[in-house]
């Protein structure tokens, strides 16, 4: 009767008493991790000596000034009527994984400093007109969009101020 009930007879091994073995195998855990699929790209940077790509870099399909991005999301199917035209209710029968796209274009603008910038923004950006960029030093200056003509446009509009 007085002796542990632990199955595995004998004295119970130590939990957690040496800090330092515990954190040693949670990080060759993390590390194990790293090397599954589905964790990688999660935990690779703690472990890799690749530089990580910088956040300020341009990359497809993301706005350089609002940040949007790809989203994922569900197309709901439904069956069934709604109550409030007499029905018991709308129904989920089944959702398929989806992605919403931002409308991102590219666009060549005068900076402010009149240098040529080509950017991709979102069509948010466009309708607003006004591009906000934070700069290294974590500085934001907001500059009023205005697009680079080009081609025979250019020259017309040359011609339209002389």
């Amino acid at each position: 009767g007085g002796e542990d009930a632990w199955r595995g007879g004998g004295a119970r091994p130590a939990r957690g008493n040496d800090r330092g073995q515990c954190r040693v195998a949670s990080k060759e855990r993390t590390r194990r991790l790293a090397q599954n699929r589905r964790f990688a790209s999660i935990l690779r940077p703690y472990f890799s000596n690749r530089p990580v790509r910088a956040p300020s870099q341009a990359m497809s399909r993301v706005c350089e000034v609002t940040g949007r991005r790809t989203e994922v999301g569900y197309k709901v199917k439904r069956r069934g009527l709604a109550k409030k035209q007499g029905g018991v209710g709308r129904r989920v029968t089944g959702r398929s994984k989806r992605k919403f796209k931002p409308n991102i274009q590219t666009i060549r603008v005068i900076g402010p400093d009149g240098g040529l910038l080509r950017m991709k923004v979102s069509t948010k950006v466009i309708k607003t007109g006004v591009i906000t960029l934070t700069k290294a030093n974590g500085k934001k200056t907001s500059f009023p969009m205005v697009k680079a003509l080009r081609g025979r446009n250019r020259a017309f509009s040359k011609a339209q101020k002389a």
